[in-house]
């Protein structure tokens, strides 16, 4: 310690300088000599890493040409690639639903007419409803195409493999899709709900044809014919549960604002 008198170092326990007698502040003291000792807290900054432009770009390009690839097997030769191990990566998988879905929900917006808000029900959240209707039966498809042919008929299947090929096989139904709104869109509504209606059945038995690709190239724990039955009552569940309430109020809302026409063809529909 330091006499702050003198400047002449003291015991710590000293109450008096021994060189001048001045009384010793035991507290200011201790703050001193505190303040003396203290070291500055080192801050560290954690730098952010730079995006490496190069990198991000050699996999946009790789992207591009999988989709590339991806389109060719799809009208072509999808057949070989189900035989096969390998797939496509699920990023482009998920980027294809995605961008499906998104342009499903833009032809919704042009078919359905403005005059559905004078009824009281909101376009957009009708829209988003059935978008994400849509979204729940594929993942369901996919899932329920996933677990049988991995339990029943190829225990080495992955999920990758199922994802990639199921997107690869409803390309065209998709495509089907979207002709029956582009006609629903130019007033040819029966003919148009007749064509989705068979893109709708493409989209639920496409599983059926891979299940019965897989089935081709090994030997099944489980006949093709039990696990065909296994998926057609999982999927009828899952139709009661999720998708009979959205295709009723979309179907309705839609024929109560086009008019007589369509509302004459949902009363016939109800018929049967």
């Amino acid at each position: 310690m330091i006499c702050k008198n003198c400047g002449h170092t003291v015991s710590p326990n000293d109450s008096f300088c021994g060189e001048c007698g001045a009384k010793i502040q035991q507290d200011e003291q201790k703050h001193v000599e505190a303040v003396r000792t203290h070291q500055p807290e080192t801050v560290h900054i954690q730098q952010t890493p730079i995006i490496n432009k190069e990198q991000l770009n050699s996999q946009s390009r790789v992207l591009v040409n999988e989709g590339k690839t991806f389109f060719s097997q799809a009208f072509k030769n999808h057949d070989q690639a189900f035989a096969q191990p390998n797939h496509f990566s699920p990023l482009l998988s998920v980027i294809l639903i995605g961008l499906g879905l998104l342009i499903a929900a833009l032809f919704l917006f042009i078919m359905l007419p403005s005059e559905i808000n004078a009824l009281g029900i909101s376009k957009t959240g009708m829209i988003f409803k059935f978008i994400m209707s849509l979204l729940i039966f594929i993942a369901v498809f996919i899932a329920a195409t996933f677990l049988l042919a991995r339990f029943a008929i190829n225990p080495a299947l992955t999920f990758k493999k199922v994802l990639s090929d199921y997107v690869l096989i409803n390309s065209f139904s998709f495509l089907i899709f979207l002709t029956g709104l582009l006609l629903i869109i130019l007033y040819s509504y029966t003919f148009g709900l007749g064509i989705i209606f068979i893109s709708a059945v493409l989209f639920a038995f496409s599983p059926l044809y891979l299940i019965g690709k897989y089935s081709s190239h090994v030997q099944p724990g489980i006949p093709s014919f039990y696990t065909i039955i296994i998926y057609i009552l999982a999927i009828s569940v899952a139709f009661i549960i999720f998708g009979e309430s959205t295709i009723t109020s979309i179907t309705r809302a839609f024929a109560a604002a086009s008019g007589s026409l369509l509302d004459g063809m949902f009363n016939s529909f109800n018929g049967y």
